[in-house]
């Protein structure tokens, strides 16, 4: 009997020991349980930002046609990642954040029209001509001065498909003697200079009213790889691209300390969130989140134009050095469309993140819980509008419309050679 005890109790110490043993080998950095453990995994990945003048030594006829970008690296590490739909809703997904670089204001219709007019002479095809900017007495657009020539300076284009955007990044990149990013073959050697659909299979929107339903329905044919709504991508091309969604909401959430704004925040404004309620979302109190929200204390209005501000005073000067209080949309409606740079920044310096235009992104229109993306019919729409609340002028707000409706405007994005 005092042998079996003894047995008993040497196992009862061994396995006090191993479990002992077991802890402290998963505390090991680096070692056994490298992942759980990693430095890397929570660090503070601070960004650092360079300024690029991205049509330098190419000579424009207008002076206006201008193409500033922000080239969006990172001092401690490779990489960064963000979490899209954090705050915001129940749907998440943490992507991964290469260097980038994306346009510091909304592409202007003075840059748009000169590189328009030098695509229609080199075999490009646009459904739509654009318009310098927008004005409105409620909730839908009226496009001004589409397809003329330029009547002002710093207006955002606008009046865009997803469509024409795609085209116009092969146009500008091929302007500039890049090599283009999106492609109707898989060897990619044709690309993409039409954003019509057109065929025997095409059909006329009937669902849309106009001005926005002026092209063919997106469908299984125009959704084949290579097809207009679904073009073949050179991912290491040095021309102009698309912005992924994951770079729009970096490039509106992320700090110069490295830390990330609300999704609920409008760009720039470190104030609070946007908010009807002080009361936390429900999926928040189910996670046990039952304090009350900080609402934002009007810092807001600085930072976007929406419907809620327009009676704000504009400024002679905006950042990319245009007048704002003096242009040919004043008196044209309620609400109007205002030059590049009439707000603060976003923390990493791009302006009108929120609010003014809408800006198509690259990405299928999916929701965040799905991994794997085939296609959808629609593609995202981010930013928001000068005519609509300021509820969806938020940092992690995004829209999906079909590729084919004509409605917004652009960022230029690149890849970081």
């Amino acid at each position: 009997m005092k042998m079996n005890f003894n047995i008993k109790k040497c196992s009862f110490l061994l396995y006090i020991s191993a479990f002992i043993a077991l802890g402290n080998l998963s505390s090991c950095k680096n070692t056994f349980f490298p992942d759980k453990d990693s430095e890397d995994s929570v660090k503070t990945v601070i960004p650092q930002v360079t300024e690029i003048n991205a049509l330098q030594g190419k000579k424009m006829s207008d002076p206006a046609a201008k193409l500033e970008m922000l080239e969006v690296r990172f001092k401690n590490a490779s990489s960064d990642r963000i979490v899209l739909g954090e705050e915001l809703s129940e749907e998440r997904r943490t992507e991964t954040v290469a260097p980038f670089r994306l346009s510091k204001y909304e592409v202007s219709y003075n840059l748009w029209y000169e590189v328009y007019q030098w695509a229609k002479e080199h075999g490009y095809d646009f459904e739509n001509k654009g318009a310098e900017g927008s004005y409105s007495n409620d909730t839908s657009q009226t496009f001004f001065n589409e397809g003329g020539s330029p009547k002002d300076k710093g207006i955002p284009v606008t009046g865009l498909s997803w469509r024409d955007c795609m085209v116009f990044c092969n146009a500008i990149s091929e302007f500039m003697g890049l090599r283009p990013v999106y492609y109707s073959d898989s060897s990619l050697t044709k690309p993409v200079r039409s954003s019509k659909y057109e065929g025997e299979h095409a059909k006329k929107v009937t669902n849309c009213p106009l001005p926005y339903g002026n092209a063919n329905e997106t469908d299984l044919y125009s959704l084949q790889k290579g097809a207009v709504d679904n073009p073949y991508v050179n991912t290491s091309a040095n021309g102009f691209r698309l912005p992924y969604n994951r770079e729009f909401e970096y490039a509106s959430r992320k700090m110069n300390d490295g830390s990330f704004l609300s999704g609920n925040a409008i760009s720039g404004d470190t104030s609070g969130i946007i908010a009807s309620s002080e009361e936390r979302p429900l999926w928040q109190q189910l996670e046990g989140k039952t304090d009350k929200l900080t609402l934002s204390k009007r810092e807001w209005k600085k930072y976007a134009w929406t419907m809620d501000n327009f009676g704000d005073a504009c400024t002679e000067k905006t950042a990319a050095g245009w007048n704002d209080k003096e242009t040919s949309l004043n008196g044209k409606g309620k609400y109007r469309m205002h030059k590049q740079g009439s707000k603060l920044p976003s923390g990493l310096g791009f302006y009108d993140l929120g609010g003014n235009a809408y800006e198509w992104v690259y990405d299928f229109g999916a929701p965040y819980y799905k991994e794997k993306v085939i296609c959808t019919t629609t593609r995202f729409l981010r930013s928001s509008s000068f005519c609509i609340s300021r509820y969806y002028a938020t940092c992690g707000n995004k829209w999906e419309y079909s590729p084919y409706i004509k409605m917004s405007g652009l960022r230029l994005a690149q890849n970081v050679q």
